[in-house]
């Protein structure tokens, strides 16, 4: 079983290794040909008369340029669409048990999206049988149908779901299981007359003090001497300097890392402001990026009641809370 989980592993990073590498080299063909466009329309009229490009031409150069200046942001945050996309239920939970790095730059618990979702499903289910039922007689019946050495997918949940209650949940798999569309909460919180607010708020220390943003780490693959990087999320300080999961870290501030831990000893001493000049070997090559530390935001949330509640938000609410 080790061997079989080990060449299964490899067969994970090989493929992300592809994945990563294609989506990369997708952003750079889009660059290359945005430039290479640009290039053209400005050189061409010295070598050819073209009535269109004349009439551009006769345009102010800072108006001129100034266009290819919002091209290459559309490009930007084209790119960034293409590379920092959702992930869905699903992916999340292959990752679980994969090799670290599956996600790109991207981390999420595959419990915490469990325990979101179930919750949901008990108020879908809760709803549409008036509070005679709940999650707990599907997990009944799961382990009734399912337990041993027969498994289940998805597929096999909402079907159960849609032949115990009659509750129509196909929508919610395709969209937020199999899918990658965010969740709305509130339309499933309103369903027992809650509804949720958030904010964004600096993470601080004890000392009301912004702290470093640690959404990064280091891994080192079996058989390999290189310390490989991995990002969190793609908007902390490290996704936004450049780095991406997968890159190989040679140097910090030309501090060889040979180990996980020259690379913790490093971060755990980071401050607020401090520049970190990593030298690092991508899948384009060699680069030098500087990361300038920064603090992170994390959501604060609030739930709270409706004001205006019907008699069943309201019973459906009393029996969530106390777990009948």
């Amino acid at each position: 079983m080790s061997v079989m989980d080990g060449a299964v592993k490899s067969t994970f990073e090989q493929q992300l290794n592809v994945l990563q590498e294609r989506l990369n080299w997708l952003v750079i063909g889009l660059r290359i040909t945005l430039l290479f466009f640009v290039i053209l329309v400005e050189v061409v009229p010295y070598f050819q008369h073209y009535r269109m490009l004349d009439k551009w031409h006769s345009l102010s150069p800072f108006f001129r340029f100034g266009c290819y200046i919002a091209l290459f942001l559309i490009q930007y945050f084209i790119g960034r669409k293409i590379i920092y996309t959702r992930i869905s239920a699903e992916e999340v939970s292959l990752a679980a048990d994969g090799p670290p790095g599956m996600l790109g730059d991207y981390n999420a618990s595959t419990h915490l999206q469990g325990e979101l979702i179930g919750v949901i499903l008990d108020l879908m289910i809760r709803d549409e049988t008036n509070g005679r039922h709940s999650i707990d007689d599907v997990m009944r019946k799961m382990m009734e149908r399912y337990s041993g050495e027969k498994g289940f997918i998805s597929s096999d949940i909402e079907r159960l779901i849609t032949e115990l209650f009659g509750c129509d949940t196909h929508s919610f798999f395709t969209g937020h299981i199999s899918g990658n569309k965010s969740i709305d909460f509130n339309k499933y919180l309103r369903l027992i007359g809650l509804r949720f607010t958030m904010s964004w708020k600096n993470v601080l220390d004890s000392n009301g003090k912004q702290i470093p943003d640690p959404r990064v780490y280091a891994w080192q693959r079996p058989n390999e001497m290189a310390i490989t990087l991995g990002i969190i999320d793609p908007e902390s300080c490290w996704g936004k300097a450049g780095l991406h999961t997968g890159d190989k870290i040679i140097s910090i501030n030309k501090k060889p890392i040979h180990s996980r831990e020259d690379f913790w000893q490093t971060i755990r001493t980071l401050h607020m402001g401090d520049n970190l000049l990593m030298e690092l070997e991508t899948i384009s090559g060699p680069k030098q990026i500087t990361v300038v530390v920064s603090g992170y935001k994390q959501p604060e949330l609030h739930i709270e009641q409706l004001q205006e509640s019907s008699e069943k938000q309201k019973k459906l609410l009393v029996q969530w809370m106390s777990g009948d």
